[in-house]
């Protein structure tokens, strides 16, 4: 499991503890229902509702290596989860104001950061490091930097979902095992990242068919 996707929303409102308490509930419940759709996958959320003007903030939790297995390759299948997490936060806010939040009452939505958006980031980074043309000094640093980031990424993914990035990365991007997670150190690379699209993808689009 790995964050899919974090969203916050801003209003100008007092809750009450009890307005609070149902609030919440009520969108975790929205949420895990237009994400379940999405995604075909159960998910897990997380809302927190602070006090003051209301600030709420929504966490999307669920595998990646689910939510890609629909596409034909995996930077696709990331750039397709962000795009499917803002029309959840296009979706939220519009039930927020059908159920009688005013839309001037919105002070700010925000799409945080969350780790698709890192493994976009990530690539690319890559990408623009393959570009270049820099002494063994800058390559080295960049790198390094590279490197960094993978690692980062792997405190936020389960297992399969880090499999799934590993298999994605040329050797020279993935970290030694020594510097992952603990849980991830016996973890096992083939490089064959064909091998699971063509497993993975048939299994993900018959189960498609069948919610459809």
């Amino acid at each position: 499991m790995s964050i899919l996707s974090n969203m916050s929303f801003h209003f100008d409102l007092n809750f009450t503890e009890e307005e609070k308490k149902r609030s919440q509930e009520y969108l975790e419940r929205k949420t895990i229902y237009y994400a379940e759709e999405i995604f075909n996958q159960k998910i897990k959320v997380y809302v927190d509702i602070y006090d003051g003007s209301v600030l709420v903030r929504i966490g999307i939790i669920g595998s990646i290596y689910i939510a890609i297995g629909q596409y034909a390759d995996f930077r696709s299948g990331i750039d397709q989860i962000i795009q499917d997490t803002r029309i959840i936060q296009n979706v939220i806010e519009s039930t927020l104001n059908k159920n009688g939040i005013p839309e001037d009452c919105l002070i700010k939505k925000q799409k945080l950061i969350a780790t698709p958006e890192k493994i976009r980031r990530l690539f690319l980074r890559i990408d623009r490091l393959e570009k270049n043309t820099l002494n063994k000094d800058e390559y080295q640093k960049e790198l390094n930097i590279i490197l960094k980031n993978v690692i980062q990424i792997t405190y936020e993914m389960d297992k399969q979902d880090l499999k799934t990035l590993l298999l994605e990365l040329k050797e020279e991007y993935r970290p030694e095992p020594k510097y992952l997670p603990e849980e991830f150190k016996d973890i096992k690379i083939n490089d064959n990242t064909h091998k699971v699209y063509t497993e993975v993808l048939p299994f993900f689009m018959a189960e498609r068919e069948k919610v459809g």
